[in-house]
């Protein structure tokens, strides 16, 4: 039984578990287009689910230095997962290698150039829509351009999201100061990493059709 904190708005429980179900779905329809069995795919998305659950409710950092933590949920859940999908489709990549570092490298710009530095929250992404946007747009023009088929628009975009958010977020921003840890992926399941991997799926692939339709009309 799961016990809720009455002092937690509504409005951000609701937000919370709708998050966590979006999680679920773009996980298992990535998987699923990875060539992975159906029930591994399942559970695997529902163990992504439960660990992300866990590191919001107890918080999970783990110290990797002195002065630098990486936390489970906003940073090692979407690291580990995108590493994963860049393995179990290393052939596909390795044909668009070229388009893919190009994406790579603008949406790390314009991650790096939608954020600033505020020291008592970190590092505070201005918006969300226009990485996710950029991102997605980067996505299409790989598969169209590509001839590739629309479905791998849900593998390339949480690896564009994963590294670029990682990249030009936190690694673009770090800044150690004496006496304080630097938290990669701090704000856990609001931090810009996590949603930028588990949300450019679908919204990638919406773009990519969206692309396409228009260009066959």
């Amino acid at each position: 039984m799961v016990s809720i904190n009455l002092k937690v708005p509504p409005l951000l429980v609701f937000t919370k578990v709708l998050l966590i179900f979006v999680v679920f779905i773009n996980v298992f329809v990535v998987l699923l287009y990875s060539q992975v069995a159906t029930v591994y795919a399942f559970l695997e998305s529902f163990l992504i689910m439960l660990i992300a659950v866990f590191s919001e409710r107890k918080g999970a950092v783990i110290r990797i230095s002195k002065s630098i933590g990486v936390d489970l949920a906003g940073f090692l859940l979407p690291l580990i997962f995108s590493l994963e999908i860049l393995v179990r489709n290393l052939n596909l990549f390795m044909e668009v290698w070229f388009d893919f570092l190009i994406a790579l490298f603008l949406a790390t710009i314009v991650n790096y150039l939608n954020s600033i530095r505020s020291p008592p929250h970190g590092i505070i992404l201005l918006d969300l829509i226009v990485p996710l946007l950029f991102i997605s747009g980067a996505v299409s023009v790989i598969v169209l351009r590509n001839e590739l088929s629309l479905v791998y628009s849900f593998i390339f975009g949480p690896l564009i999201g994963c590294f670029s958010s990682v990249i030009g977020l936190d690694i673009f921003n770090i800044k150690i100061i004496e006496g304080k840890v630097y938290v990669l992926g701090g704000n856990r399941l609001f931090d810009a990493i996590f949603l930028e991997t588990f949300l450019s799926p679908s919204v990638s692939y919406a773009i990519t059709l969206l692309a396409h339709s228009v260009m066959i009309k």
